[in-house]
């Protein structure tokens, strides 16, 4: 189904804006009786608009210029009047009309496919939106309605075009193309031929594609997006370029954009979680401990000299919640990444991103928990204290340390929590018997300390740590927005829902603002080269 159907006569357009401002039980009489009409409609005749306002709301209007609407208009209409204003009276579950039945459900009766049921829907096929307590709303199908429209369609098995359809399709397509004063693009033909056609805009496509490959037909085809586009356009969109920009760049739409961006993101978590960042059977079942992940910045940095160190670090904890606590969150992320779909909803896609920072935060807490095990084990090597050791050989050996640090942790169970110091100690004299093995070359840049989200295999997942100091450079108002959507300074990650509930905006008022705020973020941190995330 469409994400929201537009309408074909602007008389209906401008009936169904009128109708808007009605209360809501009116709103439902008049819905109600649009769906009688529906019933009582000829394809093939002409109505004059002044008789579908009496139809709708017993009133008669007093014009002498009569409009007229040919029936096949009129009924998709008045489908997409149904639909569009049943948001705001929607059609109760457990109602006298029966439970409304699902778009699966009314594909499954109608013996054809979802995509099918775009086609079907102008020719009758009515949908409300129907509430049911505690769930959001979902578009949903009267019986009775799908019952009268089985009857009247008989659309058990679709037809095919037969050649001088498919021909006639074709020619409609380049005589369009040969009037069009500018240029057009393929979506556009596709609209124009189904409306003139009757037909649907997935039939009438296929077929002008086909006819595209086989040489009959010069149109413009869109552009597909490859693989490396995606993680290009999630790269750009991570550090602050529009949406909008990276759609002309790839010459694609906007919607496109966020598909590939979705598929690349989902992509991604399934690569990541086929290599667990924790050894976990997967038959143990882990409650979450009440104790909340440790507030760590994505600017967080292992250090070991205390006095330079500009990491915030709040309530870690013990390490065995930490692990239990990642136990249960990868759990709960393979759940919600197994149910993802690249054209769901933005709430949908908030809650694995706020998994997976939780998860981030709890594997930090433990890793910053070892930093002591670190220590001592280079304080045995060198047989003095850290704070005597050289600030160069540090920074030569921290990465390699630190490298094994994590692995003794991606190899540790949840009752390994007491051990792990132990092991990590251990691990970590073996490798300074011969630590030229794990000196790094180090830049002029490089602080004396390792960033942790650079040894996160998901930090593209992840906001960029430079905008945990470009945050300061923004208003007091756009800076809470900013570390509420992006989850900064150690805060829980808010959904977009969430924060236009508590500013009394729209979704789509905070998805621009927060487009606005990637943006700036990014223009504030160019000249934090101090912090080298990838």
């Amino acid at each position: 189904m469409p994400r929201r159907p537009s309408f074909r006569s602007s008389a209906i357009e401008d009936l169904n804006r009128q109708l808007a401002f009605a209360p809501q039980a009116v709103q439902r009489t008049r819905l109600e009786a649009a769906e009688s009409l529906i019933r009582s409609i000829d394809a093939n005749r002409q109505y004059p608009i002044d008789f579908v306002t009496f139809k709708l709301t017993g009133y008669r209007p007093d014009d002498s210029a009569q409009e007229h609407v040919v029936g096949t208009i009129l009924r998709a209409d008045l489908v997409t009047m149904i639909q569009v204003a049943s948001r705001l009276c929607p059609l109760v579950c457990d109602g006298e009309r029966g439970h409304p039945l699902d778009v699966d459900a009314v594909a499954a009766r109608l013996g054809c496919t979802r995509r099918s049921l775009r086609t079907l829907r102008p020719r009758g096929l009515v949908f409300w939106w129907t509430s049911r307590c505690g769930h959001p709303q979902k578009l949903g199908c009267p019986p009775d309605m799908l019952e009268w429209f089985a009857r009247e369609m008989q659309t058990a098995a679709p037809k095919r075009l037969d050649k001088a359809q498919r021909e006639q399709l074709e020619t409609a397509a380049s005589a369009y193309m040969a009037r069009a004063s500018t240029q057009v693009t393929l979506a556009d033909v596709t609209r124009h031929v189904a409306a003139t056609q009757q037909l649907g805009p997935d039939v009438v496509r296929g077929v002008l594609r086909r006819a595209v490959d086989a040489g009959r037909v010069n149109l413009p085809r869109a552009k597909r997006l490859q693989r490396r586009d995606g993680r290009l356009a999630l790269r750009a969109v991570r550090h602050g370029l529009p949406v909008s920009s990276i759609a002309s760049r790839l010459s694609i739409s906007v919607s496109s954009v966020h598909r590939s961006l979705q598929r690349e993101r989902l992509a991604l978590f399934v690569r990541y979680l086929a290599r667990p960042c924790m050894a976990i059977d997967p038959t143990s079942k882990f409650d979450v401990p009440s104790v909340p992940p440790p507030r760590l910045r994505w600017d967080c940095t292992m250090l070991l000299n205390p006095p330079n160190t500009s990491t915030v670090i709040k309530g870690v904890g013990t390490s065995e919640a930490n692990l239990k606590a990642i136990a249960a969150s990868m759990g709960h992320l393979q759940l919600l990444v197994k149910a993802a779909d690249p054209r769901g909803s933005i709430d949908a896609w908030a809650a694995i991103d706020a998994s997976l920072m939780e998860l981030t935060r709890r594997w930090w807490g433990v890793l910053v928990g070892l930093r002591p095990s670190i220590e001592a084990g280079l304080s045995g090597w060198s047989g003095k204290p850290v704070s005597e050791i050289p600030t160069a050989v540090i920074s030569a050996l921290l990465p390699g340390l630190v490298d094994v640090a994590i692995a003794t942790l991606r190899r540790a169970q949840v009752g390994d929590a007491k051990r792990l110091p132990d092991r990590t100690r251990s691990a970590i004299d073996r490798v300074l018997i011969n630590p030229a093995t794990h000196i790094q070359s180090r830049t002029a840049h490089t602080p004396q300390g390792v960033f942790l989200l650079r040894h996160t295999p998901w930090r593209l997942l992840l906001p960029d740590p430079r905008w945990e100091r470009a945050i300061g450079r923004l208003s007091e108002s756009d800076a809470a927005l900013a570390m509420e959507r992006f989850g900064l300074h150690g805060a829980s990650l808010h959904s977009a829902t969430q924060c236009a509930k508590a500013r009394g905006c729209s979704v789509q008022a905070i998805s621009a603002r927060t487009s606005w705020l990637r943006g700036q973020l990014h223009h504030h941190s160019r000249s934090l080269r101090n912090l080298h995330d990838s």
